[in-house]
């Protein structure tokens, strides 16, 4: 698949309006959906997380099927396409088991963009983006940084927002012991409590709060264990391939996890 995905890579990169490249259709596929997920994130690894969050967003807002989302620039850290073939073979491996988890590739960053590719590409229901606090932050822009950089221009900040929820929605996710009261008051503090409506806690299962793909690949250049914080299939990909390893470092090896892998079976 490694020259049909760089030709798919390549095409998204140089596509000059919003564009998705869908790489795994779910079933039912995200066109049918009614109420489809959206997950923008580096996945670089994937973690338990990762999945617990997908699993209880799908439960919390009844989801009919779930993309996950990997994009080929980030707002603020420039071209993410250097570990982009990596982090496509372990999110497949996520999801071979999965009917109801999609796979796809975002041409440009930004939330309104994604949207907007999302419509061109027929996904006509509702959609809800799933992402972090400090990702609803950048969604916010308080200070307008983006409204420059959008495929359609926005004139303010209230007519971003606008566009955005009035079409979707976002689930929050409750990273770092935030609960719903440090949502709302966020929201407030930002001037967007008239979104309240769109955007919901959702909040992060127990034992998980410190789980994230920045923790493993500390473990990995410190030649620690990571199977407690990634399913065993990645951890082997990881290993295998020896991503994330510090200078004359050698894999990851370490003890068996503690977390189950409830959406993929090693």
């Amino acid at each position: 698949m490694q020259p049909q995905l760089d030709t798919l890579i390549s095409a998204a990169a140089t596509a000059q309006r919003p564009a998705l490249v869908i790489l795994r259709h779910s079933t039912p596929e995200a066109q049918a959906a009614e109420h489809l997920g959206v997950f923008p994130a580096a996945f670089a690894p994937p973690t338990f997380a990762h999945i617990a969050l997908i699993q209880r967003a799908q439960r919390q807002a009844r989801l009919d099927a779930v993309l996950l989302l990997l994009n080929l620039r980030n707002a603020d850290k420039g071209d993410m396409r250097r570990d982009l073939q990596h982090s496509v073979a372990m999110l497949e491996l996520l999801c071979r088991r999965v009917t109801w988890l999609g796979l796809g590739l975002s041409s440009h960053p930004y939330f309104l963009d994604m949207l907007e590719a999302l419509r061109d590409a027929s996904v006509q229901g509702r959609v809800s983006f799933l992402v972090g606090f400090d990702t609803l932050v950048r969604i916010l822009d308080p200070e307008g940084r983006y409204l420059g950089h959008y495929a359609t221009p926005r004139a303010s900040r209230a007519e971003a927002l606008a566009a955005l929820f009035s079409t979707a929605s976002a689930l929050v996710a409750g990273r770092a012991q935030r609960s719903a009261r440090d949502l709302h008051d966020l929201l407030v503090e930002q001037g967007a409590a008239a979104w309240q409506a769109s955007i919901s806690y959702l909040p992060m299962p127990k034992g998980l709060h410190g789980v994230s793909s920045s923790l493993v690949r500390e473990r990995v250049r410190g030649m620690a264990g990571i199977e407690d914080l990634v399913p065993r299939s990645i951890a082997a990909y990881i290993a295998t391939h020896r991503l994330y390893e510090g200078r004359g470092r050698g894999p990851s090896r370490g003890a068996s996890g503690s977390y189950p892998a409830p959406v993929e079976e090693a």
